[in-house]
């Protein structure tokens, strides 16, 4: 991990060897279609997108603007629609707080 002034920190590991927590700032975040067509599952073969994807603990997500298609919430993937979306994406994590997104 990088702290301040660029030097080099050390966090105490814990069972998810995830680093301490972070914030995002806000951000505007726009997709218009779903364009990721894998990662999601490879049978059926499934794309995922999310506007912000979140595995950590503890972490802060506020003032996000997410719009578009490609982030709608569409979390099961489906012949018709192959894909899993989500504005913002928090399996995973540990207790996030995620406010004030729109």
């Amino acid at each position: 991990m990088t702290g301040p002034l660029g030097t080099q920190e050390a966090w105490p590991g814990d069972a998810t060897s995830r680093p301490p927590p972070t914030d995002s700032w806000p951000t505007g975040i726009s997709d218009l279609a779903v364009t990721n067509t894998s990662g999601a599952s490879t049978t059926p073969l499934c794309g995922y997108q999310a506007g912000v994807q979140e595995f950590g603990n503890h972490d802060v997500i506020t003032e996000n603007r997410i719009s578009g298609t490609g982030y709608l919430n569409h979390p099961t993937c489906t012949t018709a629609q192959p894909y899993v979306t989500y504005r913002i994406d928090t399996t995973g994590s540990l207790d996030p707080l995620v406010i004030f997104n729109s």
